[in-house]
């Protein structure tokens, strides 16, 4: 913009705000009977000009640097240089300055509401947010000894400066913490731009970086989903990331995730053992640590004892069991060595001779394995049978494994063990569908093969056919199944709810199902036996 171009502009400006008053001028004068000529007088001198225009530039030059110090001055002091977000269960989000002053805090969730209340912190230094912040948290119980932890998570444009004011803000609480008497768990970090995390923020509406914690969690255990983890607090995902052995790459941690809110891993474990009948001493492999199953914080106990491996699930605040299982255990060999602490004592000096003491040491298993029927009954009692009752019974020795195969039919299944030849454990069990079966009048009958004379007639006739091969004349009945299945929960009809029970012809069980204290309850039960064939117990939703 050229001078003259200038001093138009200013010289329009002008005239657009000075009052036109040439005709009151007039007006009075004619009143005064005086006339006034006015004539244009004409500059001859420059000088003045000059500086007139000199004058307009400089006010140009004033309103612009003005303009540039009053934007950098609303940068500084508002615009958002870094978002702090603290994350305990109630989230909130502190935008900050450059100067580190206070822009906004804004809630993240409802209970970020709740902490906030009607305070103002526009303007004041980060350390003066923060204290309020957190005591607000510890006054409205989410913070204290039995719920500890807190996610400290800055994001900003320069990451030398984040990062000093992550450790400023975690400092900052530990000493909010403890001047309280409070051992805190702090986690903080600083977030770079992360297009994933921030869909996930998004969806769920929770903080980026609870978002990051969660991810972090799921890397390790893929059985858990975001949707699974979105509900739990910082408390419980911090003590997740204990029980499954993370180590934090991005994320500092300090202080130790409070569990006293808990039972306790020895109690856990207590109640799975007494659950399932089986001593501590006699229980191996025994473990168990916090996992987030059922909608509720629990403790996985696992055991084995006696050639059977079992996995519970128990409520980590009150203690009751809220599922488990009980299989076989392959790999399990009974050892032996304690049935053979007899030899040292009666080998004496006369004793030592190679014709005596080969046989005795070399053929232990002649000695001291069980006998065939032994093993036989030891099958058939685990199936709740008897001899009589079953058919194609057959027994073998495995002399490679040390134990007995012990196999029979009844009633439409298949029946196989590994009975233990030395103890005379079951190693194995496996009961399965017969395809081959076909209900007949001699099934599991030993009577008609003594008699052949006297049955033929009875078995060729049409009328007693049906009613041999009839369910009803050899399953337990509809009461005993539900009673068996009641006892084993520890309930009386009278105190279960949706209580059904079916029969189911094909595979020759019965169905048992109810509700009760907030489960489900489903059995299989062996229509002939009254065995268990399969137990579940899981959360009624």
């Amino acid at each position: 913009m050229s001078d003259r171009e200038l001093e138009k502009k200013i010289k329009d400006s002008f005239e657009k705000i000075t009052p036109d008053v040439l005709a009151s001028v007039l007006a009075d004068c004619e009143e005064k009977g005086q006339e006034v000529v006015m004539k244009e007088s004409v500059i001859t001198n420059k000088r003045p000009v000059r500086l007139r225009r000199f004058a307009s530039l400089a006010a140009v030059f004033i309103i612009l640097f003005g303009s540039v110090i009053g934007v950098n001055a609303y940068q500084s002091n508002k615009a958002i240089s870094a978002r702090v977000s603290l994350d305990v269960n109630p989230s909130v989000e502190i935008q900050v300055n450059k100067k580190e002053r206070v822009i906004d805090v804004v809630p993240l969730n409802e209970d970020g509401k709740t902490i906030i209340g009607d305070m103002d912190f526009s303007g004041s230094d980060i350390d003066v947010a923060v204290n309020a912040l957190v005591g607000s948290m510890m006054r409205n119980g989410y913070i204290s000894e039995i719920s500890n932890s807190i996610l400290v998570t800055v994001s900003g444009k320069d990451a030398t400066k984040d990062a000093a004011l992550q450790a400023r803000v975690a400092d900052e609480i530990d000493k909010i913490l403890a001047g309280n008497k409070v051992t805190g768990a702090i986690l903080s970090q600083v977030l770079v731009e992360d297009q994933k995390l921030d869909n996930i923020a998004k969806e769920y509406g929770i903080t980026a970086g609870k978002a990051k914690l969660i991810n972090e969690i799921i890397e390790k255990n893929n059985l858990y989903t975001v949707a699974d983890l979105v509900p739990l607090t910082i408390n419980e995902l911090n003590l997740l990331t204990v029980s499954n052995e993370i180590e934090f790459v991005d994320i500092k941690a300090k202080g130790q995730a409070s569990d006293t809110a808990y039972i306790g891993n020895e109690a856990a474990e207590a109640a799975a053992l007494k659950h399932a009948g089986v001593t501590k001493e006699k229980a191996t492999a025994l473990h168990s640590k916090l996992e987030w199953e059922h909608g509720k914080m629990v403790y996985d106990v696992e055991f084995a004892s006696e050639g059977f491996e079992y996995e519970y699930d128990i409520d980590a605040l009150t203690g009751e069991v809220v599922d488990f299982e009980k299989y076989v255990d392959d790999d399990y060999r009974p050892t032996t060595a304690s049935n053979q602490t007899s030899t040292p004592a009666q080998t004496t000096p006369a004793q030592t001779t190679p014709a005596q003491t080969t046989p005795a040491q070399t053929a232990p298993a002649v000695q001291q394995e069980i006998e065939a029927a032994a093993a036989q009954e030891k099958a058939l009692a685990h199936a709740g049978l008897t001899a009589g009752q079953v058919t194609e019974l057959e027994v073998e020795f495995d002399y490679d494994d040390k134990e007995y195969d012990v196999s029979f039919k009844y009633g439409g299944y298949e029946y196989d063990y590994e009975i233990d030849a030395y103890t005379g454990n079951v190693i194995w069990s496996e009961k399965e569908v017969d395809d081959d079966y076909r209900p007949s009048g001699n099934s599991g009958s030993t009577t008609t093969a003594s008699a052949p004379a006297q049955s033929a007639p009875a078995q060729s006739a049409p009328a007693p056919a049906p009613a041999q091969s009839a369910p009803a004349q050899q399953v337990i009945g509809a009461s005993a199944a539900q009673s068996k299945a009641l006892s084993h929960a520890g309930f009386s009809a009278g105190q279960v709810a949706e209580l059904e029970v079916e029969y189911d012809a094909d595979d020759g069980d019965y169905d048992v199902s109810f509700k009760a204290g907030g489960y489900e309850y489903d059995y299989e039960i062996d229509a002939y036996s009254g065995a268990i064939i399969k137990a579940d117990k899981e959360v009624d939703d």
